[in-house]
């Protein structure tokens, strides 16, 4: 059975890859699940994953609506998930992104002190 990665094309697999990397390398402790063929990062419970549409490849947070930087994200088009678009591997802000991570894995953290 082919993956959801299997069936990009080349430009979308390195923006794939260049994400991937950049969220694993961020966060200590966060494990990577394949839920319905997309990669879906976990810190605690689902923090973010990685798909693409007609905008291009994103990363969304799950819990995206509780973050402060609602400014980074495109316009929401879901009650609580907020998506960042990417077209090419150099529309990518690390140091955003980074800080993105983080403040989802402190959401993830105070949600399951509760």
């Amino acid at each position: 059975m082919s993956t959801y990665l299997d069936k990009q094309k080349p430009h979308h697999l390195e923006i794939f890859a260049v994400l991937r990397d950049i969220i694993l390398d961020t966060a200590i402790g966060f494990e990577e699940r394949h839920d319905k063929y997309l990669p879906v990062f976990h810190y605690l419970e689902a923090c973010c994953f990685l798909s693409r549409d007609s905008k291009g490849v994103y990363i969304a947070f799950v819990k995206g609506k509780y973050m402060l930087t609602q400014e980074a994200f495109s316009p929401p088009d879901t009650k609580v998930i907020r998506k960042i678009h990417f077209k090419k591997v150099e529309d990518i802000d690390v140091p955003l992104l980074q800080s993105l991570i983080h403040e989802a894995v402190e959401i993830n953290k105070l949600r399951n002190k509760k």
